[in-house]
């Protein structure tokens, strides 16, 4: 999904874009016509004029471009936070688990955004920020999740 992310930022801003997805589809969580419509607007003729970077695929197909970006998705920046003195303890992949409301097991600690995973979008992440922070501080707040993107 963040490989989808930038490379539409990217391609909003003129650069040509080879999306490579180890996966059968892209975004498998939205609708399959949906992914097919976005997946048509991002796809371009290859041009190999100036190509650096080779990228050879486990198919055997070789992708030959100007710059290569290698997204593996995210994981939380949780390896320097000291969790465990805190009393929590993130998974494998640096997530922490929070309720409806953001907070972890340890009520007066809140995370979002990498720190939970999925969506992890950056319009996504700052809306949690900022309903967490309405809630630690007893603001009301509304929320319109549906209108994110994936949420």
């Amino acid at each position: 999904m963040i490989g989808c992310e930038y490379a539409s930022i990217f391609a909003a801003l003129g650069v040509r874009v080879t999306l490579i997805d180890k996966r059968q589809r892209l975004l498998p969580f939205v609708d399959q016509e949906i992914a097919d419509e976005f997946c048509h607007h991002l796809k371009i003729v290859e041009d190999e004029h100036g190509a650096r970077v080779r990228i050879h695929l486990d198919s055997g197909k070789t992708i030959i471009a100007e710059k290569a970006l290698y997204s593996v998705g995210r994981i939380g920046a949780a390896s320097k936070l000291n969790l465990a003195e805190a009393g929590l303890a993130p998974d494998s992949r640096g997530r922490l688990e929070v309720d409806e409301h953001y907070r972890t097991a340890v009520p007066d600690i809140y995370a979002v955004g990498d720190m939970i995973g999925f969506p992890a979008l950056a319009s996504t992440s700052m809306e949690q920020g900022r309903l967490a922070v309405c809630h630690a501080f007893g603001v009301k707040a509304h929320s319109a999740p549906e209108r994110f993107p994936s949420s």
